[in-house]
């Protein structure tokens, strides 16, 4: 079924027609409801979600009592702000907050004039979540009722719940150290030639973008492989990754190893991780130094590569951006100015690499990704001594503007 494989906020109707053609049932991981829930209720059901395994709640949908089938999808009138609604309530009364992702009003397959919503809440590994004013943490579960609905949880289960986060964020530690040894890799193989040198790597931009808790693979190795091959971005009118390139199959990835135009790291794994790395140091009259308008135009660029391929993964969850700026101590950073003069802005007098991190939804990364990238850059243009370059809304948009036309893009509004 269609629905498991989109985000929500793209799901229409005959995603949901199809559920009633392949005859859905009620599972650990999918509820309907014929109307609107009341607070309560809902957030009971979010936390259960949320606790478990993840999950589906479809309003406006007609479920049969006793087996959970789908039967009609009648739909609900539209509810004015609907989406704020339970967002708010997962904030406000649920301990620690969660995540939901809530679609637009989607068209009844029944009756045009009524709407169905479908809400979304990832596995939790910041769980247990407790409903508030000592309501407890439920789970999903059929244990008593042979249809799945929210319970109590018991000590154990609060317990496994508390060790699943620990084992998920060891699994996200254990991907990023995975990626950064094969970078490496990377470089002591192929840069000596590439550069015909024996002096190490210059100045290195690195970028990983996954779920904060991968706890499950999110697409297989085939499907993930064509995406690859697929999907690209326009950089300078050539496309990105570049279809010239070799695609490697490694253990839960595909990597692209760029030693023809530039010195360049891509990997994608199939638990919805994406790692680019790039060396951003060049050489000029004024000797070895870092090109801002580079920088940014790599920034942004990988971003939007991963955003692309994340929509079409279909997660939704919290993501987390790693970002990391190595060999930088004493590279000054430049600016080339419209005369083609350079400018130095900014450059670290102590730190030899930048390292931090930074969460978003994978909602506000698909509609705000140069807000994600202005944060992203704040940081490193603090980290460099150029808080300049990021002091008011004008030299943010600037700096914007300078990775758009770096990278011939439209310029923004």
């Amino acid at each position: 079924m269609s629905i498991y494989d989109k985000p929500v906020t793209s799901l229409t109707t005959s995603d949901l027609q199809e559920l009633l053609d392949d005859d859905a049932v009620e599972n650990v991981r999918l509820e309907f409801k014929l109307k609107d829930p009341d607070k309560d209720e809902t957030l009971k059901k979010l936390s259960s979600f949320a606790n478990t395994f993840g999950g589906y709640l479809i309003i406006g949908a007609l479920a049969d009592s006793s087996s959970g089938r789908l039967q009609g999808l009648p739909g609900i009138k539209p509810i004015s702000g609907f989406k704020q609604r339970i967002a708010q309530w997962c904030y406000e009364s649920i301990s620690p907050p969660i995540q939901p992702y809530v679609s637009d009003p989607i068209k009844s397959p029944n009756d045009p004039s009524k709407v169905c919503y479908v809400i979304y809440v990832d596995e939790s590994q910041e769980a247990p979540h407790f409903l508030n004013s000592r309501r407890g943490v439920y789970v999903r579960t059929d244990e008593f009722s042979q249809r799945f609905e929210p319970k109590l949880a018991t000590f154990n289960e609060i317990q496994h719940l508390a060790n699943r986060r620990s084992l998920a964020e060891e699994q996200r530690k254990h991907l990023l150290r995975r990626s950064h040894e094969r970078f490496n890799e990377f470089v002591w193989l192929f840069y000596p030639s590439y550069k015909k040198t024996t002096q190490p790597i210059g100045a290195t931009l690195k970028i990983v973008i996954s779920p904060v808790y991968p706890v499950r693979p999110l697409i297989q190795h085939d499907k993930l492989q064509s995406l690859m091959r697929d999907i690209s971005v326009q950089q300078r009118r050539v496309e990105f990754p570049s279809s010239h390139l070799d695609r490697s199959c490694q253990h839960e990835s595909i990597i692209i190893l760029d030693t023809r135009g530039r010195f360049e790291f891509i990997e994608a794994n199939i638990w919805g991780q994406f790692c680019y790395a790039r060396e951003v140091e060049g050489q000029g009259n004024v000797g070895n130094y870092v090109h801002v308008q580079q920088l940014v135009g790599a920034l942004l660029l990988y971003l939007e590569h991963a955003r692309r391929m994340l929509l079409e993964v279909g997660f939704d969850g919290t993501l987390r951006f790693a970002v990391g700026l190595e060999r930088v101590l004493k590279r000054p950073f430049f600016i080339t100015g419209y005369a083609g003069q350079v400018e130095k802005c900014g450059c670290s007098i102590l730190d030899d690499e930048i390292a931090f991190q930074q969460d978003c939804s994978s909602e506000e990364f698909r509609s705000s990704r140069d807000r994600i990238a202005v944060e992203l850059l704040r940081t490193i243009f603090y980290a460099v001594n150029w808080p300049e370059g990021v002091a008011d809304e004008a030299s943010i948009a600037g700096i914007l503007e300078m990775g758009y036309k770096f990278n011939l893009w439209k310029p923004t509004k």
